[in-house]
Parts: structure tokens; sequence; C-alpha cells
């Protein structure tokens, strides 16, 4: 079978990688495109014509996604979408693979819930455990998460830092960029080039500012503070009551989400290190949402509905 994966360059390539390793243990003679978002229509009809693929894997971005479904339908050719966020979507593909569980029963054809395949994306996670932390200081893990760094959120941490000088905090980004470490020019300040699981894992606590990163600090049982500081982020702070995506799995408060405000994000972190059973109530709430959502080898299930699903249709 021909398979033509479409996903952003970030998580989503990670979690399609671990798609694909699990599709060739079922179908051995696969072949595999890939595509990456933002992806132009018209790129998207060439990359169709000339590879011609059995099923079009779309993995997150689903903004993005309605116009390249519908073509790919007109095609006759199969669609999956392979969903990476909480957010209600109004996408109609053949098969779509949640990694949330459902507000209610699925009971339309091609539903199927999977797990969150961030579960095994850490625990298969090739660490780096030479980052030289100081464990007599305070460190504090930052998180942008899949989300760019902007001005708003480096000049947020830069205030915090500035009341903390008994804290170190570790910012992580994707690749070395001396722009971006120039912005950040306080000595409680270091950023490191690599994935942000080793300092969730190393640190004492984490600062996060997106669904993902507030969803990966919890899988790596890092208590933390999220932050929302984008417009529209913000506009649904002051109109709901939760934001964060822990929070919104939850159903309450579990932990505490802040605007641009550094006084009350050291006053949280000081209450999460300095206050053992708050901190431990916070732990204890991540298990329980992993409990919920972190089904060991969501990947290898998401492959098999999969594979299933072509069959079927083929035969």
């Amino acid at each position: 079978m021909k398979y033509l994966i479409v996903s952003d360059k970030k998580f989503g390539a990670e979690v399609g990688d671990k798609l694909i390793d699990q599709i060739e243990l079922r179908d051995v003679r696969k072949e595999v495109e890939r595509l990456y978002f933002p992806l132009p229509l018209r790129h998207f009809k060439k990359s169709l014509g000339k590879f011609n693929p059995h099923i079009v894997v779309f993995i997150g971005a689903d903004g993005s996604n309605k116009n390249l479904i519908s073509y790919a339908k007109k095609r006759k050719i199969k669609t999956c979408y392979y969903k990476l966020n909480y957010n209600a979507s109004d996408l109609v593909a053949d098969l779509t693979l949640l990694t949330y569980p459902p507000n209610q029963n699925i009971n339309s054809k091609g539903f199927h819930f999977v797990g969150n395949p961030l579960h095994d994306l850490i625990k298969d996670h090739s660490f780096n455990s030479d980052l030289s932390l100081n464990d007599r200081e305070v460190n504090v893990a930052v998180s942008f998460g899949d989300r760019l760094a902007n001005k708003s959120l480096i000049r947020l941490i830069q205030r915090t830092a500035k009341g903390a000088e008994n804290f170190k905090f570790h910012i992580s980004v994707e690749k070395a960029n001396t722009t971006f470490i120039q912005k950040f020019n306080l000595s409680n300040i270091v950023v490191h080039v690599g994935s942000s699981y080793e300092l969730m894992k190393e640190c004492n606590v984490a600062i996060t500012s997106s669904s993902h990163a507030s969803l990966s600090a919890a899988f790596m049982n890092c208590p933390q503070v999220a932050v929302q500081v984008s417009k529209r982020g913000l506009h649904i702070f002051r109109s709901q009551k939760r934001t964060s995506l822990i929070n919104i799995l939850a159903g309450k408060e579990v932990i505490r989400e802040f605007q641009n405000d550094p006084k009350e994000i050291l006053k949280e972190l000081h209450l999460i290190l300095e206050d053992q059973q708050y901190c431990s109530s916070i732990l204890d709430e991540y298990q329980s949402i992993k409990n919920r959502i972190g089904h060991e080898r969501a990947s290898k299930k998401a492959a098999q509905i999969m594979v299933d699903f072509l069959e079927s249709s083929s035969s």
C-alpha cells in the first residue's frame, strides 16, 4: 500500500515517524511519501498525482486540512485524520484517529480512540544526561512546546528571572539561533539547544506556554505553571475558567494559569517548591490524566486500525 503522510515538521513529524515504523510491521511492502505543513493545495495536487497513494494521513494541523481532504476525496483516495489536539473539529475524513478521549460516546463509523502518542515518544526518547545542572540551584525548565517563542514570551521570562536571582531558568530551543539567544542577557537564564524532555526530567519545576509543552511536563512528572501571552490565548483566558490543556482534561484546576504577571508566577513557583502536599496533589492529578489518555503503544494501535481499514476497503 502507498501512504502519503502530511504533518508539521515538529511534533507531528515525530508522531509520523512512529506511525510509519508500526505500519511497516503490518505492511512490509509499504511505500511512504512525506509532505509538511504549510502545504499549498497546488503542491498537494501535484504530489497526489505523482505518488497516487492509497491513503493520505493528515497528522494534526486541522485548520489546514479541509481543502486537502476534500480534494483527496474527489480523487477517490482514502483519507485519515490523526487528530493531535483536544479541540472540536468539523473535519470529515474516512478514518479519524483520536488521541484524547471523546467527550461523548463515539457512534459514528470511522472514529477510533487510540491513546496519546506522546507516551511512546517520551518512553522511547534517547535522553541526553549531559546537561550539567547544578543541584544546589532551583532549576526551572521553560518550554514553549511546539509554539515559537514570541517577543511577549521572551519579555515575560526576562521579567520573571529578574525577580528570582536564586533560580536558574533553562530554556529549550530546537536549533542554535544567535538572535534568539542574545535576547536572554541575564545570568540566571540558560538556553539549551535540543529537546525539552531532558530539562523537564532534570529540573525542579516548569513554566509552559502551549498544550504540547503542558502535556509533556505532565508525562515527565514535572510540576508546572502555565502562562498565556498570545492575543488569542488571552482572549480565551479572560472568557473561560480554564485554558490549560491539563486543567481542561482534569475538568478542574490542577495547575495555576497566569497572564503577563511575573510576581504571581514566582509566587506559584515558590508554593510548588515549598509545599510538598500541594506539589504531590499536582503529580497525583497528572497520573489520573495519563491513565485516561496515555495508552502505551498508541502508534501501534493507530497503525493496526489504518492497515485493517485499507485491507477491508480494498477487499
